[in-house]
């Protein structure tokens, strides 16, 4: 398989965070993924808290009334639907970060971009 090859990422219930991250990175490797559960903070109310165990299974992670899980990372997804499916299907939020030269920028303006585009950018901002 190229390097650079774009196909769909399946996400299941056997899948672990880390596996996530790491077929994330083969495929878009100018691009990261994190993720996130929500906390609340008496003085900040909302805050997301980093995932640190991710070698569990998403479905510890799963909402109660969701039974199943299974849906695709595709190129063509823009970061802000990526954050959407997670948040709707599991109940994570991701950021996912592009490298520019020697940082990991959270993706923020440009969430409407799609995965394949901001793949493409991170690249340029590296050569």
């Amino acid at each position: 398989m190229n390097k650079n090859s774009i196909y769909p990422i399946e996400v299941n219930e056997q899948s672990t965070l880390s596996n996530l991250q790491q077929l994330f990175n083969e495929v878009y490797p100018y691009l990261k993924i994190s993720f996130y559960t929500k906390s609340f903070d008496p003085k900040n109310n909302l805050r997301l808290k980093l995932i640190d165990q991710t070698d569990k299974n998403i479905i510890s992670f799963l909402k109660k009334e969701i039974k199943e899980v299974r849906f695709l990372i595709s190129a063509n997804l823009s970061v802000s639907q990526l954050n959407q499916i997670f948040l709707e299907n599991i109940g994570l939020n991701v950021l996912v970060h592009r490298n520019s030269g020697r940082l990991w920028l959270q993706i923020n303006d440009t969430d409407s971009w799609s995965l394949e585009e901001q793949n493409k950018q991170g690249q340029e901002l590296c050569a």
